[in-house]
C-alpha cells in the first residue's frame, strides 16, 4: 500500500484476509516491524497498534477497504442512507467507484484496474495505491 497525505508519503506491506464475515488487515514495514493488527467482524473492530500508529487512521483503512472490496448491493444502501450518491462504472480493464454529495462534489473515487487499486479521499486529502499480490 502506498499512501499520502499533503506531503507526507508512506509505503506499508499489509496482509488482507477477507470473507463475508470478516476483514483483517496486519501491517509491517518494509523491514517487516508490525505497525498494528485490524480486524472487523460481527464482534466489532479490534485495532492493536505495535508502533505509534494512530487508531483512527487503522479506522478510516478498515472503512476504506470496505469500499473498494465489498460488493456494490452493500456498499450503495449505506452510502445512500447517509444522503451520498454511489456510481459505479465497469470497462474493460476494471472498475470504477464515485462517491458525491448531491452537488456533484467528488468525495472518494475508486478506480481498479487488473491488480491495483487507485483510492482517492478528495475531502480529507489522501490517497492510496493498492498492489494487490497473491500469497
Amino acid at each position: 500500500i502506498h499512501g499520502s497525505h499533503g506531503d507526507n508519503q508512506y509505503t506499508i506491506q499489509a496482509v488482507v484476509q477477507m470473507d463475508k464475515e470478516r476483514l483483517s488487515i496486519n501491517a509491517f514495514t518494509a523491514f517487516g516491524v508490525s505497525l498494528f493488527d485490524l480486524v472487523y467482524s460481527k464482534e466489532g473492530v479490534m485495532f492493536k497498534a505495535f508502533e505509534s500508529f494512530p487508531e483512527k487512521s487503522g479506522i478510516y483503512l478498515l472503512g476504506d477497504f470496505q469500499l473498494c472490496y465489498y460488493s456494490v448491493e452493500y456498499i450503495e444502501p449505506l452510502i445512500k442512507k447517509a444522503g451520498l450518491n454511489f456510481i459505479e462504472t465497469e470497462n474493460s480493464e476494471g472498475w470504477e467507484r464515485i462517491i458525491e454529495d448531491n452537488d456533484g462534489t467528488i468525495i472518494v473515487k475508486i478506480k481498479r484496474v487488473e491488480n491495483k487499486l487507485e483510492f482517492y479521499n478528495y475531502l480529507r486529502e489522501y490517497s492510496y495505491l493498492i498492489e494487490e499480490i497473491e500469497l
